[in-house]
């Protein structure tokens, strides 16, 4: 059974990973980078989805019954996994063939 699978690495989720505030965390000796799971995109005074319209420039307004919001949100950790294994923020598709080997498609 093969792992194989596509990502496409979009403008969005590289604007929503600058966003992120990373700090040690230690919950668990010795701890890992991370951002706050509970505000990860600031502290605004609003709820997560409605942060991250506002760095996506999204009308707030909406933010709450946008599935595509929460959608990038859900794939910032496969974008991250893209941009340190290829050490390239460049937006496209990429293949994921084994373990976190993520290469260029297109």
């Amino acid at each position: 059974m093969s792992n194989r699978r596509e990502f496409t690495l979009t403008e969005d989720h590289i604007k929503l990973l600058q966003e992120i505030e990373f700090n040690m965390l230690d919950w668990e000796w010795p701890g890992a980078p991370g951002g706050d799971p509970k505000r990860p995109y600031g502290n605004s005074g609003h709820n997560a989805v409605r942060d991250i319209a506002e760095v996506l420039d999204m009308p707030h307004h909406l933010a709450d019954e946008r599935a595509d919001v929460l959608a990038i949100w859900a794939e910032t950790a496969d974008a991250l996994q893209v941009i340190l294994h290829t050490r390239s923020f460049e937006p496209g598709t990429y293949v994921k063939t084994h373990g976190y080997d993520w290469v260029r498609k297109s």
